[in-house]
């Protein structure tokens, strides 16, 4: 029987996997999202008193983008690089070019 070893196409693509098969910038996300979370829900739950099914909406909306940090890719871009982008886009003027007349001699 041989041995498999499973090998990436691309050595950019590897990822070292730390706790459940989470890379380390997916740990620290979620890890950022748990903080914000407990925040939330002492914040409007113990101190304001609102109920569970509003703190826990709050709590969705919140931590959508944290988490998004971590696991969003689209077109090989980080979360980070394709909000760059995204604003860059939408916020800032385009240019225009003007086209040029051939000279004729």
């Amino acid at each position: 029987m041989a041995v498999e070893v499973r090998v990436p196409k691309d050595i950019k693509e590897y990822k070292e996997k730390i706790i459940a098969g989470m890379s380390m910038k997916q740990l620290f996300s979620v890890g950022i999202a748990i903080g914000v979370n407990s925040f939330i829900s002492i914040l409007f739950i113990k101190l304001l008193g609102y109920s569970m099914d509003i703190v826990s909406w709050i709590m969705i909306i919140c931590s959508i983008p944290i988490v998004a940090f971590g696991w969003f890719k689209k077109d090989g871009l980080n979360f980070k690089q394709f909000l760059y982008y995204f604003f860059l886009y939408h916020l800032l003027p385009g240019k225009r070019y003007k086209k040029q007349k051939k000279m004729e001699i």
